[in-house]
Order: structure tokens, then C-alpha cells, then sequence
């Protein structure tokens, strides 16, 4: 039995400090870089593919999007 789908759960803290955790989806997917980094920077907390996370990270930290 499959138990989910392996991610980074990525958003702020309430004194503004990124921070990243790696969980397990069970009812919904991962999402791509660029929505993620458009959500983050809306303040939303987002779920992407672990090998996916530093790039969301470094994103939000420079300000530059990834090619």
C-alpha cells in the first residue's frame, strides 16, 4: 500500500524566518517551482517535490526565479 507522496512542506514563520520540512502527502500532489515560489511569496505555505525545495528556498531568499 502506497502511503503517499514524498515532499517539502515550505512557508514562514511569524517572525518572518523561512523554513522548510519534509512530510508525506496523502491527499493532494506536489506543486511546480514557479507556482511555488509565486505562493510562498504571497505569504501562502506550500508542498513541492523534495529535490524541488532548495531551488523554492533559494528562490524566495535572492528574490530570483530559476530557469
Amino acid at each position: 500500500m502506497k502511503m503517499g507522496s514524498e515532499a517539502s512542506r515550505i512557508g514562514r514563520r511569524p517572525d518572518g524566518s523561512l523554513f522548510c520540512q519534509d512530510v508525506i502527502l496523502s491527499y493532494s500532489q506536489p506543486v511546480a517551482v514557479p507556482a511555488a515560489i509565486e505562493k510562498a511569496r504571497a505569504g501562502k505555505t506550500v508542498f513541492v517535490r523534495r529535490e524541488d525545495a532548495p531551488a523554492v528556498l533559494d528562490a524566495l531568499a535572492t528574490g530570483e526565479i530559476p530557469q
